[in-house]
């Protein structure tokens, strides 16, 4: 009987931590994701890094990615930038393999930038923090 409740302990405590190292994720860059398109597309747009110094140099990648109800990456696909503050290399990109990349430069004033990807009729975004350094 011992046995059993050691091996019933032993399961409960693996099943634990593998719920934590899912929550966990496998980075910490900050991703937003959107519903799905009328041609059954979703989307997902990441920022490295998420923070920048607010020097109008500063430059992160802006990478989203793009796939279908299948979840097979989708070819071809035209999202459309736009930010809130600083600037964008390009306001549109096409996907290649599922992904379309743009990159981004800080501007000059301590702000949260919002970084906005769409493809059809959805949209994920994205935040960017601009701080002033002496540095």
């Amino acid at each position: 009987m011992k046995t059993i409740f050691k091996y019933i302990s032993f399961l409960m405590i693996l099943a634990a931590v593998a719920m934590l190292v899912s929550l966990s994720g496998c980075s910490n860059d900050p991703v937003g994701t959107a519903g799905t398109s009328y041609s059954g597309y979703q989307i997902a747009i990441r920022a490295n890094p998420d923070q920048l110094r607010s020097n109008s140099s500063d430059t992160a990648q802006i990478m989203v990615e793009v796939w279908d109800k299948h979840y097979v990456a989708v070819d071809g696909a035209t999202v459309t930038f736009s930010v809130t503050s600083g600037k964008l290399s390009a306001s549109t990109a096409t996907t290649t393999k599922g992904f379309a990349t743009v990159i981004y430069t800080s501007g000059n004033t301590d702000a949260t930038a919002i970084i906005a990807a769409s493809v059809e009729n959805i949209i994920a975004k994205a935040e960017i923090v601009q701080y002033y350094t002496t540095k």
